[in-house]
């Protein structure tokens, strides 16, 4: 998604930085998730998508901070390929939460609507902010 965005030419006025923690340490060491909330629930799951973006706002000068974890493909035992959790996070507003079931369409193309709908979710939760 950081590719994305920083493709547009000034993207910097707008995106400072990014994280990317694709397995369960980088999320504890780079976004401050606890190792117990991994242990106890897993990696992709409402609690740590809404930890990573909490952790993403501790850690930047962001006032808006999106997070993303999921099952690409293939899944391991008892996941479920194409569950996706996003989460997005404001300065003085609770984390909001949404999740997605794309279905077991592969790595590649599971990316792209991950990507879009993130774009999407952060719109509507830039939007809801400024009405508050």
């Amino acid at each position: 998604m950081a590719l994305l965005l920083t493709a547009l030419e000034g993207a910097s006025d707008a995106f400072e930085r990014g994280f990317i923690a694709y397995s369960k340490l980088p999320k504890c060491d780079l976004l401050g998730v606890s190792h117990s909330m991994i242990g106890n629930y897993g990696a992709v799951n409402e609690a740590v998508a809404r930890a990573m973006a909490l952790g993403a706002l501790a850690r930047s000068n962001a006032s808006l901070a999106i997070a993303i974890t999921g099952f690409a493909g293939p899944a391991g035992p008892g996941d479920e390929a194409g569950l996706v959790h996003f989460a997005c996070a404001l300065h003085g507003i609770a984390s909001r939460h949404g999740v997605e079931h794309f279905g077991d369409i592969g790595r590649s193309p599971d990316r792209l609507p991950a990507r879009g709908d993130a774009r999407r979710y952060a719109g509507r939760r830039q939007a809801a902010a400024a009405c508050r």
